[in-house]
């Protein structure tokens, strides 16, 4: 499996992540860009965006982001994989992922954790 094919989201139809991706399946074809379409689907949900990026630099149909869904023990990392041609959309959690970035993102959100309340 990588990053590109749609993923089940484990867990309850409630959770964030699927909350996340119902939110993202509403947004497609991601006509206002694909960090714009996240950006408002995490506005509906306890969650933000850690960073955003296009792996490949010729490829514009894929775009990858970390983000961090809801709070306290229920907290989650997860990798949002957005295809603009199809309007696909898929969330996975960091340690599901296949994505090599995904290695990552949880020393990133640490840093993020310490300097968020810095600021």
């Amino acid at each position: 499996m990588n990053a590109a094919d749609p993923v089940t989201i484990s867990g309850p139809a409630t959770s964030p992540a699927a909350k996340l991706q119902s939110a993202l399946m509403t947004a497609a074809p991601f006509k206002d860009g694909c960090e714009a379409a996240l950006e408002s689907a995490l506005a509906e949900i306890d969650g933000f965006l850690l960073f955003q990026l296009q792996p490949e630099a010729d490829d514009d149909d894929r775009w990858v982001g970390a983000v961090m869904l809801g709070s306290g023990e229920e907290r989650s990392m997860n990798i949002v994989t957005l295809t603009v041609s199809d309007g696909s959309a898929s969330v996975e959690t960091v340690e599901s992922s296949q994505e090599p970035l995904a290695r990552i993102v949880p020393a990133y959100a640490a840093v993020l954790t310490h300097l968020r309340p810095a600021a």
